[in-house]
């Protein structure tokens, strides 16, 4: 690697200070350096951010630019009030909540196996390079990557488990708080789009993620987010490839394990499911309202079981007819005083 600037920057901000800044849009400014760099903290000495040429370009622009992208990529994220488009690929832990029982490939890896393979060995180009940069820094993500069986990492030598490919994504202020404490690393392809910067406000950086360069840093303890963007012309795009290590990983059994594990708690949910289809009158506790499932005394303990209560299919409830004096204090859809309203009792429907 040629002679990179080394240069260092001085904090302007705590931690706790940019952790106020969470969520929140980032503002449209400018880059404030140029080309390849290495930063470091003018206190600590400590790394902080590197911004050097990606090895590969052309190869690696032809992979990103033949990726397809769906309507299932759209996202829209109301911090930035933008629509942003990813796929993640690499792997992911279990998330029983949303069914996904075992560790397993992203549908990604499943269904772009060519291009994953390609951005899987491409970890090993940019854990290579950054070592070079800051050596310390790829001996921590070494360290911490042991806690991941090799089956879970993009390859067997990979510093990283996963990541993410963002197009035109402005994103706000946020860390990477799914991460292991580790470096993430962020190549960048563009044409004909303006914006698009990365900005750390502890250190009033903002990084030009110019096209063909990697940015280097430690996205789960710094702040970070980026700029707005407008696109030149109509064909132009802003990818971003965020390779990160997911901590769900360390608690992954075996590729072998966890398949079986997955298929075995799907046969079972399957199972459950099918009995109760076949005995529709069994009460449901989840989408049955009965004695049992109702809530606690409070604004709905007016409601009450009807004569076939015992099945949880028929409620009675009853209803308000205001009385006198009283008054419906919501306001009338075109403004004004709330408004009188007549006599009334409770009755039963």
């Amino acid at each position: 690697m040629t002679e990179v600037e080394r240069i260092p920057v001085t904090r302007v901000m705590t931690p706790e200070q940019a952790s106020e800044l969470v969520g929140t849009k980032v503002p449209n400014v400018e880059p404030t350096f140029r080309g390849a760099a290495l930063f470091y903290d003018s206190e600590t000495g400590q790394p902080i951010m590197g911004h050097l040429a990606m090895p590969d370009l052309a190869r690696f622009r032809r992979v990103i630019q033949a990726i397809g992208w769906g309507s299932s990529n759209d996202n829209y994220r109301a911090a930035s009030g933008n629509r942003n488009k990813s796929w993640t690929f690499g792997y992911r832990p279990r998330k029983p909540m949303m069914r996904n029982e075992g560790c397993v490939l992203t549908s990604f890896g499943r269904d772009n196996p060519e291009a994953h393979a390609y951005l899987a060995r491409y970890a090993d180009v940019l854990a290579g390079q950054l070592g070079k940069a800051f050596p310390e820094i790829e001996v921590m993500g070494r360290d911490v990557i042991q806690q991941v069986l090799p089956d879970w990492r993009l390859t067997e030598a990979s510093l990283w488990t996963s990541g993410v490919i963002n197009k035109e994504s402005s994103l706000p202020y946020h860390r990477d708080g799914n991460n292991f404490d580790a470096w993430s690393v962020m190549p960048v392809v563009r044409r004909g789009v303006r914006g698009g910067h990365l900005h750390v406000p502890e250190y009033d950086m903002v990084v030009p993620c110019r096209d063909g360069y990697t940015v280097m840093f430690f996205g789960k303890r710094i702040v970070h987010g980026v700029t707005p963007m407008t696109k030149l012309t109509a064909d132009g795009y802003r990818v971003s490839v965020v390779y990160y290590a997911l901590r769900g990983l360390k608690d992954c059994h075996s590729f072998a394990e966890e398949t079986a594990y997955a298929a075995r708690r799907r046969t079972e949910r399957e199972t459950e499911l099918g009995r109760k289809a076949g005995d529709p009158d069994e009460p449901d506790p989840v989408r049955v309202l009965n004695e049992s499932s109702r809530p606690a005394p409070g604004g709905a303990a007016r409601f009450s079981t009807g004569k076939h209560g015992d099945r949880g299919r028929v409620m009675t409830y009853e209803v308000y007819d205001p009385r006198p004096g009283d008054r419906d204090d919501s306001k009338p859809r075109g403004g004004g005083e709330p408004k009188m309203v007549r006599p009334g009792r409770w009755r039963q429907m």
